[in-house]
């Protein structure tokens, strides 16, 4: 492989790298929203435990879907 081939194929690994890494940001930056609104909603007596468990329960599965989705991207080129 030439010195212009590995060049290319690291520059489009590190792209995807790159990719990946504001996807987790992100997703990351969602999940704390979504803590700190429970947290918020945990301190108010108005809400019923009822809601309480169903946003801990929607956050989790949402968290399980977002590392399932991160661990089904299949490599694509050399890597």
């Amino acid at each position: 492989m030439t010195i212009k081939k590995k060049t290319s194929a690291h520059g489009g690994l590190l792209g995807k790298i790159n990719t990946l890494d504001h996807q987790i940001c992100c997703v990351k930056n969602q999940l704390n929203e979504l803590r700190k609104l429970i947290m918020t909603e945990c301190k108010n007596p108005d809400i019923c435990q009822d809601k309480i468990d169903a946003d801990k329960a929607a956050q989790e599965a949402t968290q399980e879907i977002c590392l399932e989705s991160l661990l089904d991207i299949k490599p694509k080129g050399e890597a």
